[in-house]
């Protein structure tokens, strides 16, 4: 990144950011210097930003107080690497559907094996639960959420070599969503001279990261 960012005004840089599996180094700390410096804009791709976007505006009023994320992809990740890989979708998501500030964090438990980790904690008020799975076998991925008492299982269908992405809800509506990869960059690219745009960015990702060192750390 230090390198990169000569050459290049905005970059945008896959999730985690960065992450140095080492207690006595601060993976807050590094990310915030570089997210600090004044040439350059630094994003971080952080597609699921998107689809909780969609779902805020159709539910203005409404407050989260559950909240599960459970996430089964292909990847050879283990143990305390799965969510170090996976969290950053989820908390963006809860992020971004809740606030984008960090007011209180709670560990309950955390459990871990080779190719699963889950656990249970309380951010801001909101129960959550992530349980995610990483099997380099596995074929397709499969991402469901609750929120409150409400379901939703997304879907990705290929249809002329592109994957459709829906939605369905509770089990009975389904829902055409635009790809969140592609609708996120897109906004990105879209916004580059917005600062409210990179400012919450950098919020998602400076209070994710310091939850899952929390995680990692537990």
């Amino acid at each position: 990144i230090l390198t990169v960012k000569k050459f290049c005004k905005n970059l945008i840089i896959e999730k985690p950011i960065l992450w140095i599996s080492n207690k006595k180094i601060s993976n807050l700390k590094l990310t915030r210097n570089l997210l600090n410096i004044k040439s350059n804009k630094i994003f971080v791709n952080l597609p699921m930003i998107s689809l909780a976007e969609k779902k805020k505006k159709k539910n203005k009023t409404f407050k989260i107080k559950r909240f599960e994320f459970n996430y089964f992809t292909k990847g050879k990740n283990q143990f305390e690497n799965i969510p170090i890989d996976l969290l950053p979708h989820a908390l963006s998501f809860l992020f971004t559907l809740n606030s984008n500030t960090l007011d209180n964090c709670k560990i309950v438990n955390i459990l871990k094996k080779r190719n699963f980790w889950k656990c249970k904690i309380v951010i801001n008020d909101c129960l959550c639960r992530f349980n995610f799975k990483q099997d380099f076998n596995r074929i397709d991925s499969r991402l469901s959420f609750k929120i409150n008492d409400d379901f939703y299982l997304r879907k990705q269908i290929i249809k002329n070599d592109v994957y459709e992405n829906k939605i369905l809800i509770n089990k009975k509506k389904m829902i055409n969503i635009k790809n969140p990869m592609t609708d996120y960059l897109t906004l990105i690219f879209k916004n580059l001279d917005k600062k409210h745009v990179l400012k919450r960015n950098n919020n998602i990702t400076l209070n994710s990261i310091k939850i899952i060192e929390k995680l990692i750390n537990y």
